[in-house]
């Protein structure tokens, strides 16, 4: 069950700027995301947020399909992610990067970083519209 401050501030914002309650909660969970998908592990990501983990593993898994990383990675998935224009140059440039990574964990990290790119334009998109005039 949802706080009930959470419900009351999703009534707030909704009413002040017309977002829809996904875009509130894509919001509120934004910067999980990101962390996650650079490549921080859910201990640190938990640790700097100063927010218990487990809620870091439940936002990832609800909003990304993804447990998140037991360990910090050497690279950031999502700046490699955001270079390149598909999966094969995605694994050419991490190969680059780190030479010992595996085909079926940069098959998972494209697929989170697509997710969360998804995500990005989803929010980006709330607020193009919302700086449009009435």
């Amino acid at each position: 069950m949802e706080n009930r401050s959470w419900i009351e501030f999703k009534k707030l914002y909704r009413s002040m700027f017309h977002a829809n309650d996904r875009v509130v909660d894509l919001i509120a969970v934004y910067e999980i995301l990101l962390f996650s998908v650079s490549g921080r592990s859910n201990l640190s990501i938990s640790r700097y947020l100063d927010m218990d983990i487990d809620y870091v593993t439940d936002v990832l898994q609800e909003f990304l399909k993804f447990q998140g990383f037991e360990y910090d990675l050497d690279i950031n998935p999502s700046c490699v992610f955001d270079r390149v224009t598909n999966f094969d140059e995605f694994v050419e440039d991490i190969k680059l990067i780190s030479p010992l990574s595996f085909d079926k964990e940069m098959i998972l990290w494209y697929s989170v970083c697509n997710k969360f790119d998804s995500i990005r334009k989803e929010i980006d998109n709330f607020y193009e519209q919302s700086d449009r005039p009435s």
